[in-house]
């Protein structure tokens, strides 16, 4: 009975014949024993754990980040116990005492490789937490280097203004081809929305020389057998100076490779073996709803300063003014659907502030060589923006696009096509339509030479 009164109902319980240890059985001795097991067990885990683990805390002083005078350094103190606890005599039989202390040394061994590789890459500033990883350091270094290099917004602007002026197509030289963009000749889904995935081959792409491709003009645009611009080869803006910005380019996008620590997944695709990162806002490929592209909080920081880079926009900047100058139309259909799924959707942001395109992906190398391939799920009218850097051989590279699964998110009342109440079918019976709207976006040559010559 309980001190409320309330009483408990019996409770009955048939005990078998209890089970007898041996005679010569200790429990503190067996206790003992496994303690000091489960412990050495642990020292050796500990050794391999800090073989493996990546960082948990790295602070960079705030002036490190606020000058941009010498680069950012770092180096590790690490210290080891004075002496270690001696393993009991019944651990003996298992790990002798030599065996013990070899681990031991091979650590401290370990120990001084790293922290020598370390400050071969960092120098010597002292940082806290606990031990790290050489490459760790490296990558934590680049990014620091990286973020001390944004320019001020006031010089950025600047540089894209004076793009914009030296930005025309005039002299222009086009490239005639007979290519047909009618819905039945281009690998394009029902819908219309995104491309066809086909397995591509070097037998399928259609081999330009250099002569074809030389011309008196800055630009080249190229032409279907109807006289629509369906490509350019944009060059870059009127500015004898360019190849710095080529350059800076590469020294950002080498940074930025070794700041950022990529998956499995992102070295090797159907594009290539090489670095590939995506950004910006997206819709496909398991999203839920439009959102921006999820990385993780260190590798987010690293693209947050590319994005802010004068070279990377100066080069945004010039893709989004040649789509602009050769396809106005395209141009805005791309601006003011963007635009509305941001207005609706105060959560996304852009790469770009001005740029009409919602994604870019960067090519960081270190070798990027593509295999032959199309990038399907971008919208099949519309215009990627592709980047080559390096001198004479390119390296390295990016593009800016568009997903057509946003366009389909807007058109669908800004909503997927499951919530919409749409079906498949009734979204396919639009298809010939919605394509041959995409063709008329673009725009033919006579028109833009009367546009230029007005």
């Amino acid at each position: 009975q309980t001190r409320s009164g309330a009483a408990f109902s019996p409770w009955v319980c048939n005990v078998g014949v209890p089970l007898h240890a041996p005679n010569d059985f200790e429990l503190d001795a067996c206790v003992e024993t496994a303690a000091e097991a489960q412990k050495l067990a642990e020292d050796a885990f500990d050794t391999q754990r800090e073989e493996d683990d990546l960082p948990l805390a790295y602070e960079v002083p705030a002036s490190a980040l606020a000058t941009s005078s010498p680069p950012l350094t770092a180096t590790v103190v690490i210290s080891t116990p004075s002496s270690a606890p001696s393993p009991a005599s019944d651990i003996h039989a298992v790990c002798s005492k030599e065996k013990y202390h070899n681990k031991k040394r091979s650590k401290e061994r370990r120990r001084a490789a790293r922290s020598s590789a370390r400050t071969e890459v960092l120098g010597n500033a002292p940082i806290t937490g606990r031990p790290i990883k050489a490459v760790a350091s490296k990558r934590l270094a680049a990014a620091g280097l990286l973020k001390m290099s944004i320019p001020s917004e006031y010089d950025v602007k600047s540089a894209l203004a004076d793009d914009d002026s030296r930005t025309t197509s005039a002299n222009s030289e086009p490239i005639n081809t007979h290519f047909s963009l009618a819905m039945g000749d281009v690998p394009v889904t029902k819908s219309a929305y995104v491309g066809k995935y086909l397995p591509r081959s070097p037998e399928d792409a259609h081999r330009w020389t250099a002569k074809e491709l030389e011309g008196k003009g800055q630009c080249r645009p190229i032409l279907d057998k109807n006289g629509r611009v369906f490509a350019v080869l944009a060059g870059h803006p009127r500015d004898p100076t360019w190849h710095h910005v080529n350059e800076e380019l590469q020294r950002i996008f080498e940074l930025s490779r070794d700041a950022y620590s990529a998956s499995a997944s992102q070295m090797e695709h159907r594009r290539g073996e090489f670095c590939a990162v995506s950004c910006g806002i997206s819709y496909g490929g398991g999203q839920k709803r439009v959102s921006n592209l999820a990385h993780s909080a260190p590798n987010q920081a690293t693209l947050n300063s590319m994005l802010r880079q004068k070279a990377v926009r100066r080069v945004a900047n010039f893709g989004n003014s040649v789509l602009r100058l050769f396809a106005p139309r395209l141009h805005e259909y791309y601006s003011s659907t963007l635009a509305a799924i941001c207005n609706r959707d105060l959560g996304l942001w852009r790469n770009f502030d001005q740029s009409a395109f919602s994604c870019a992906t960067f090519n960081l190398g270190p070798r990027t060589v593509t295999r032959i391939h199309t990038d399907h799920l971008n919208i099949p009218c519309g215009w990627c923006c592709i980047t080559a850097l390096g001198n004479y051989d390119p390296t390295k590279g990016g593009h800016l696009f568009s997903p057509g699964g946003i366009f389909r998110w807007a058109e669908c009342g800004y909503q997927s096509l499951k919530t919409s109440g749409i079906t498949a079918k009734e979204l396919n019976i639009g298809g010939q339509e919605r394509w041959q709207r995409g063709v008329e976006l673009l725009s033919t040559w006579s028109e833009l030479c009367a546009a230029h010559r007005s």
